[in-house]
């Protein structure tokens, strides 16, 4: 079996897979390759010159980096003579997203500093270590999500004006929103639909502490497309290395996902 973790588009694989112990703890119970995936994208000098142009950057898109992921994966079964062995795609966050779309087996559900080894960071560093500038760019492009944030929240209140975000787009990168594309192209509003007609095989952790939740899969949309949901679970907290500390709850959540995983590849 091959286990691909499809985690990072324009951000340190390394930084990632140093969070993603869950895969290191598991690979072992399925005799299993471990794959981390990384598209080379504004992370390092030899990538500086892709930020200068959209001509460029028009490469840098989920429809782009499925192709990549299915071609290497392909390519990666021949080369270790594995072309009978299933494959199972993880991804958080974002690589969760595009899991989710390759349409192969996917764990969809932690960044940063869970090794408590990194340096704390500015989010506006202009070195952007992190290749927000290339998220940016696909917010720009193709996964506009439009925000807002309450009085309720721990947060400074904001609101939402399409306009300003379409100039800010235009004189950042020259391009102007797509905003409609995103469920265009992979299943509009009602995704739960899409995936019960050509989906199978996927699991959505969901964590309702995650900010993120409110757009998460939160009940099973078929036998085999499967929602875990965990009142106390953070931001894909179940794909970091399992400690002694773990509560019973996130231990449990981790059983279930091998659970499942064994029963698809048999």
């Amino acid at each position: 079996m091959i286990i691909n973790a499809m985690l990072t588009l324009f951000g340190d694989i390394e930084c990632f897979a140093a969070n993603t112990g869950f895969l290191l703890d598991i690979a072992p119970k399925f005799n299993a390759s471990l794959v981390f995936i990384e598209i080379l994208w504004g992370v390092n000098a030899i990538w500086e010159d892709s930020y200068k142009s959209a001509e460029t950057l028009g490469y840098l898109n989920s429809q782009q980096a499925l192709a990549d992921y299915a071609v290497l994966i392909r390519s990666l079964k021949q080369n270790l003579s594995s072309d009978s062995s299933p494959v199972v795609v993880f991804g958080g966050s974002y690589g969760g997203r595009v899991s989710k779309l390759s349409q192969v087996f996917a764990g969809a559900s932690l960044y940063y500093n869970y090794s408590q080894t990194e340096k704390c960071f500015m989010i506006e560093d202009a070195a952007d270590p992190h290749g927000l500038d290339g998220w940016r760019w696909q917010t720009c492009t193709e996964m506009v999500m439009p925000m807002t944030c309450s009085n309720n929240s721990m947060f400074p209140p904001s609101g939402y004006d399409y306009k300003d975000f379409a100039e800010q787009c235009m004189m950042t990168y020259g391009v102007s929103p797509r905003i409609h594309w995103i469920t265009t192209e992979f299943g509009g509003k009602r995704i739960e639909l899409v995936l019960k007609r050509f989906g199978s095989n996927i699991i959505f952790s969901n964590g309702m502490q995650d900010p993120w939740s409110r757009g998460g899969v939160l009940k099973n949309i078929s036998a085999s497309i499967i929602a875990l949901v965990t009142e106390k679970g953070a931001h894909h907290v179940d794909f970091r290395s399992k400690t002694k500390d773990d509560p019973d709850w996130l231990v449990e959540l981790r059983r279930q996902e091998v659970e499942i995983i064994q029963k698809w590849v048999g």
